[in-house]
């Protein structure tokens, strides 16, 4: 143990045992919990540095103070939760943070629980004012992290496994208003086997009955970065007058694909929804909803009803492409609301009530079209998937002439991260057309040989652009190297890699280039880019063209749909 400026107490745990003894000489995890919530104060606990594996925890561990917990990394030590469903209260989850005025930080583990029991406990269950969950893995569990009464929250870089739920943000249990803001960045979810429970997995909860001042409370979450595939059921769940904001995501591949707005502000914009067995986007009680820069393509309805519905609820789509369904007659249904499109293209809609859909000219003349796409994108480590419109085609420049990127409404940047407009006008969907630089790994390779041979004393040098090329034609204005083996050394400024040839023999990195419109692309030597919440390096994810043209993935045998 020892003090550190910025934390009351800085403790490291060495040891691997999941339980708590306050009179050896070790400490655990459990132990350093308790020490912490007897010292006023923001404290810290830390691993110390050999410790490698699994630390197996009995009961859940509570938190009554302000605490950071930061691990050495997912694919380094894993928290196993093991007990039985009574060991943890009212399933409250593996970590409980009681303190409403608490800030309460976690990262670098790996938390996972025996799916074979249920009910299962949460991860974490947090009354903090504040909440920092980053770079983690969890697995096997049926309920999500609770967030209640947070003031602010961010979940970043995670990746659920097998998993029931992703996060529950409630108000509940307030005395007093509350202005709950949750962000959440870079997530993979994917849970291919059916689950005993059928529940939603991202929730936004108001109080409406347990306090006098619930009318008050706000409820936000934004999503920036949230990829969901292979999953049995994933569903999203916003009550009255909360606000939801889904940006750079994808939901693709899945057995059911659920989204509920009621009396909400909704609003989802470059975002792919693809290829889902069932999809029921329903959009009702005064929903104020918003489809911007989106592509939702090939999903089945429920039970052949359309993709998307809007009952009292106003929809605006733009720039987006909604069409094509697995068994639905329509793709959208408008009963008794607004509903006006503007550059986009969509399939067959109807309206059994209400004020008809509102088209501008573009959208009129596209209505009914076929989208032509190129194929689709997957970054490599499978946190990134898009759909990428042909080049010529009917999506390609086919937006507002007038659009400037970054200005009144239009993107930045596309789901992928490429400069929106690249050509006279915005490409219609979730994606510019441009696809990413690419690297010749077995050119590298070979290169690599060639290297040794010629110089088997020595340094070797190595240009890296030389096994780059964009297949548009775009140039490469930035090159990087990340997670090199030992010996490699990479020249930032001259793009060259350099070691021995000892250091070459078996040479492990991930190169990644940059293109003129801001798209990274590129692959890996003699190793992959690490998953969600174990340690990558901070390598982007380099994305790869996949497919020609776009066909259903084999899904997994287990994954059935409801």
């Amino acid at each position: 143990m020892c003090a550190t400026v910025g934390h009351a107490q800085t403790f490291e745990v060495n040891s691997l045992k999941g339980d708590s003894d306050l009179n050896d000489e070790i400490i655990t995890l459990a132990d350093a919990v308790i020490i912490a919530n007897t010292i006023p104060g923001p404290d810290k606990i830390v691993f110390s540095p050999d410790l490698k594996g699994t630390i197996t925890l009995q009961k859940q561990l509570e938190v009554t103070e302000s605490l950071e917990i930061a691990g050495p990394g997912a694919s380094v030590l894993t928290l196993y939760l093991a007990g039985s469903s009574s060991t943890y209260k009212n399933r409250a989850g593996i970590f409980v943070v009681s303190d409403a005025t608490a800030s309460f930080s976690l990262s670098g583990l790996k938390l996972k629980r025996n799916i074979s029991e249920s009910p299962l406990p949460r991860p974490i269950s947090s009354f903090a004012a504040t909440n920092s969950i980053e770079s983690l893995v969890l697995e096997n569990f049926q309920t999500g992290i609770t967030l209640k009464r947070a003031q602010s929250a961010t979940l970043k870089n995670l990746e659920f496994v097998q998993c029931g739920a992703l996060a529950e943000v409630t108000t509940q249990y307030s005395a007093e208003a509350i202005n709950s803001t949750v962000i959440i960045e870079n997530v993979t979810f994917h849970s291919p086997a059916k689950l005993p429970n059928r529940s939603y997995a991202l929730t936004l909860y108001k109080d409406t009955g347990n306090n006098a001042s619930y009318a008050e409370d706000e409820v936000s979450v934004i999503v920036d970065g949230l990829r969901v595939t292979d999953t049995s059921f994933f569903g999203i769940l916003a009550v009255p007058e909360s606000s939801l904001d889904i940006m750079n995501a994808s939901f693709d591949n899945n057995n059911e694909f659920m989204m509920t707005a009621t009396n909400a502000d909704v609003r989802i914009e470059n975002t792919t929804i693809y290829d889902n067995t069932v999809t029921s986007i329903l959009f009702r009680e005064n929903t104020t909803a918003e489809l911007l820069f989106s592509t939702i393509f090939y999903n089945g309805g429920q039970d052949g009803r359309p993709v998307i519905e809007v009952d009292n609820s106003s929809l605006g789509i733009d720039h987006s492409v909604v069409t094509v369904t697995q068994n639905a007659e329509q793709v959208i249904r408008g009963s008794d609301s607004s509903i006006d499109v503007t550059f986009s293209l969509l399939g067959t809609t109807s309206v059994p009530s209400g004020p008809p859909i509102n088209y501008d000219a573009v959208s009129l003349a596209n209505l009914l079209r076929f989208p032509q796409f190129e194929g689709a994108l997957e970054s490599a480590d499978g946190r990134k998937f898009a759909i990428i419109p042909a080049s010529p085609g009917n999506l390609l420049d086919a937006g507002d002439g007038s659009a400037v990127a970054g200005l009144d409404g239009v993107p930045a940047f596309d789901q992928i991260g490429s400069v929106r407009i690249i050509g006279s006008a915005p490409d219609i969907g979730a994606t510019e057309y441009n696809r990413p630089p690419q690297f010749d790994v077995d050119a590298f390779n070979a290169a690599i040989k060639e290297a040794i041979a010629a110089t088997p004393e020595g340094l070797i040098e190595i240009a890296l652009l030389d096994y780059f090329s964009d297949p548009d034609g775009h140039n490469i204005i930035d090159l990087n190297v990340y997670n090199a083996s030992e010996g490699l050394a990479f020249d930032a400024g001259a793009w060259t890699l350099s070691g021995t040839a000892e250091a070459f023999t078996r040479p492990e990195l991930v190169a990644i280039a940059t293109d003129e419109y801001q798209l990274k692309g590129g692959g890996t030597v003699g190793t992959t880019v690490a998953a969600g919440g174990s340690d990558s390096g901070g390598a982007p994810a380099a994305l790869l063209l996949l497919l020609s043209t776009l066909i259903s993935r084999r899904r997994r045998a287990d994954a059935v749909a409801h």
